[in-house]
């Protein structure tokens, strides 16, 4: 019968890192290794890790996930039943339709008692707005920051450490232990399903090689109740994948990126080393999402600090040529523009912000009024070069 094989892992430790490495056979696929390593010592010698990597590729190809190796009984039994079905009740992968549904699969794998529960409390921390302000929130109760190298997109060497270097400056400055992660599960497994949704899994299989060693994980929500679509960290879903040693909360809802921005603008560290930008450098100041922070910041009066960005102030001009016809991304904007209008402040930011909104200088005839060619041809060429020296 076909189906997605997961071998029995392999465990090397170094005193300092931990890595899980198991082999992936699937048809039409051959063999792949997967690994993941991770700082910290006393890392079950479970599939647990894996098993959680390779569910929703398994579901969308529609084929049994089998696990040669042990699972712990309570992800096998609660958690995956439950994973499965709701991503079985979405049934569409968004980004990927064209290649199938998500469908409830058998999954098969020896059973292995569950670790003891752990005694700490960990965060995902990327060094992002979403986690900044997550931290300020349970600052007491946490004791380890989770990173994940290359989480998003892969980084030269040089950033790379910067991105780490920033994670411990935080860690240190806030008494917490940084626990590192990385993987290679999506050049291994990422393309069957997309990052829409695969990210949420990853963070889980990130997560497992904890169990015994953190009782409760935190993750940081990347969008408020207004914006609740089916995606990857979700918080229907994210608690779902909670075991008997270890507890999955999605944090609060209730409060939007505008909101978060201002509070993570007090705390200088973690201004100082915010992170907002897919660019290879710390933030590039221009694009949307750099550009979304900076707007907020300057809205509270703090741009002119000069973290994180190095940047003039956003004008309205620059504003409107953005496209925000996207809902999501056009909400997180407008709820700044709702803040100057309600302070009776800057209405030339606030016209632009809706301009913006119905991307009018991207449409048709609009596009050859935008005014600026020679910044979209020379971010299309910083783009290609960037994606020339980024490691394949």
């Amino acid at each position: 019968m076909d189906a997605m094989t997961l071998s029995a892992p392999e465990v090397t430790r170094d005193g300092v890192t931990t890595l899980l490495e198991c082999e992936v056979r699937a048809p039409g696929r051959g063999r792949r290794r997967l690994w993941l390593r991770t700082t910290g010592p006393d890392v079950p010698a479970v599939n647990d890790p894996f098993v959680a990597l390779g569910l929703l590729p398994a579901m969308k190809l529609g084929i049994p996930l089998v696990s040669e190796g042990p699972v712990s009984r309570s992800l096998l039994e609660q958690a995956l039943p439950a994973v499965q079905r709701v991503h079985a009740i979405w049934g569409e992968d968004t980004r990927h339709p064209q290649r199938g549904r998500f469908t409830v699969i058998e999954v098969q794998v020896p059973y292995a008692e569950d670790p003891a529960r752990g005694t700490g409390t960990g965060m995902f921390f990327s060094g992002g707005v979403d986690s900044g302000f997550s931290l300020l929130e349970a600052r007491d109760a946490i004791t380890d920051l989770i990173f994940i190298h290359d989480f998003e997109a892969a980084f030269p060497e040089e950033p790379r450490r910067a991105a780490l270097a920033g994670a411990e400056r935080v860690a240190a400055a806030f008494g917490k232990r940084l626990i590192e992660v990385e993987t290679n599960a999506k050049e291994v497994l990422g393309d069957i399903v997309s990052w829409h949704h695969y990210h949420g899994s990853l963070l889980i299989g990130c997560a497992l090689p904890q169990q015994g060693r953190l009782g409760t994980i935190h993750i940081p929500s990347s969008v408020d109740v207004g914006r609740i679509v089916p995606w990857g960290s979700h918080p229907l879903l994210d608690p779902c994948w909670s075991t008997a040693a270890t507890t999955f909360v999605h944090d609060r809802l209730d409060v939007t990126r505008f909101e978060k921005v201002a509070a993570v603008a007090h705390e200088r560290v973690l201004l100082e080393n915010l992170r907002v930008c897919w660019a290879p450098h710390q933030n590039c100041g221009f694009c949307s999402k750099c550009v979304r922070t900076a707007f907020a910041l300057q809205t509270l009066g703090q741009l002119e600090r000069g973290l994180p960005f190095d940047r003039p102030p956003v004008t309205a001009r620059e504003l409107a040529r953005l496209d925000l016809r996207n809902e999501g991304v056009g909400r997180q904007f407008q709820h700044i523009a709702d803040h100057l209008a309600a302070e009776g402040r800057d209405p030339d930011l606030v016209r632009a912000v809706g301009i913006a909104r119905t991307g009018r200088y991207h449409r048709g005839v609009g596009k050859l009024f935008r005014g600026d060619l020679s910044g979209r041809v020379g971010r299309r060429l910083s783009s290609a070069v960037r994606r020339s020296a980024t490691p394949r």
